[in-house]
């Protein structure tokens, strides 16, 4: 499933979401934009095609600030008929899913770039990492939430072979035509499984 991308045109066949941009921003060095978000979520109603789902806008690595920025915009999402996921960020996962808005539907594991964050225990498929998926997934399942996995890493096959997780993205295989990675999956997977990506 890949992200739409930065310039808001939609082309590609296939399921697409609707990232906030906070990674990016972060990434940048830049703050993030709730203006050009809120013109995104306006434009994207306006496609053949609406997205799986719009990733609630989240301060990256900052689990509480997260929480109170998606209570902020879970209405503005919803309002357009669009389907809202939280960002599930490192670190105190059962309060993270127990401070979820209401109308949540799903959540997007994120991960990296916080002043204490470590990105291998969910780019890799180490004991730890395979315990916190495992976790994470489990207290999806309670409160029946979908799990999608931005930024999985290189080793898909990991992903879609042994976690329960709902869907990854994609968008940087897309991006870095990296399709050895999904030719990989494919040949080890059946049909079902592929679905997840």
């Amino acid at each position: 499933m890949a992200a739409i991308p930065r310039r808001l045109s939609h082309d590609a066949d296939g399921p697409w979401f609707l990232d906030n941009g906070a990674f990016r921003a972060h990434v940048a060095g830049e703050t993030w934009d709730a203006d050009a978000f809120s013109v995104a979520l306006d434009d994207v109603t306006e496609f053949a095609d609406l997205p799986e789902f719009v990733v609630l806008p989240d301060v990256v690595g900052d689990a509480v600030a997260t929480s109170d920025r998606a209570g902020e915009w879970v209405e503005a999402v919803t309002d357009r008929g669009l389907t809202p996921f939280g960002v599930i960020q490192p670190g105190r996962l059962a309060d993270q899913f127990a401070q979820l808005p209401r109308d949540v539907e799903g959540v997007l594991v994120g991960g990296g770039g916080g002043p204490n964050a470590t990105r291998d225990w969910r780019r890799s498929p180490t004991a730890t990492g395979r315990r916190v998926v495992a976790f994470i997934c489990d207290l999806a399942g309670e409160r029946g939430l979908t799990v999608h996995v931005g930024r999985p890493g290189p080793n898909l096959a990991w992903w879609v072979h042994e976690t329960a997780v709902d869907s990854l993205d994609t968008s940087g295989v897309v991006r870095n035509k990296c399709w050895d990675r999904l030719r990989r999956v494919e040949a080890a997977s059946d049909p079902e499984q592929m679905a997840l990506i």
